[in-house]
């Protein structure tokens, strides 16, 4: 995985290790409607946009490639994306969108067998040495569904 990282207006690239452990899955997940492909992530300091955050956050863009499988539409909410670093209990949505390029709405629509490429901004310590990102797929309200992972090690 590569992590663009934007220093003083200098753009460094560093690769990442993922602790995926079937080595085929590499950066991806699949669910029962759609193919997940984390294709890079990007450390853009505290300004993004026209937006700034206080010290010490920063803001992060994950970029995916999600492939819906099936031959129906569906759609895909972007709350149920979430990022936690640190090993820390809990975890964060995505920014609402903002304008950013490519940057994924509340709600991706695919159509049968259609692949959408865009990312998803998050907000993190700049300190952050580890993340988690998770996606929560729902069934319906019997089955809590299910929960796929991909963690880097971003320091």
């Amino acid at each position: 995985m590569q992590l663009y990282e934007t220093v003083n207006g200098e753009v460094k690239v560093r690769l990442l290790r993922d602790h995926q452990p079937n080595q085929a899955m590499l950066n991806e997940f699949q669910t029962a409607q759609f193919d997940c492909k984390m294709t890079k992530m990007e450390l853009c300091g505290s300004r993004l946009h026209g937006y700034e955050v206080d010290d010490p956050a920063c803001f992060l863009k994950v970029f995916l490639s999600l492939r819906n499988v099936t031959s129906d539409e569906i759609f895909i909410y972007k709350e149920d994306f979430q990022l936690s670093y640190d090993k820390k209990k809990f975890s964060f949505e995505a920014e609402d969108e903002f304008g950013v390029a490519g940057q994924f709405p509340n709600v991706i629509e695919l159509e049968g067998d259609e692949t959408k490429e865009g990312c998803l901004v998050f907000l993190i310590p700049k300190s952050a040495a580890q993340i988690l990102f998770t996606y929560h797929e729902y069934a319906d309200e019997e089955d809590p569904g299910k929960t796929y992972r991909l963690r880097y090690v971003l320091k």
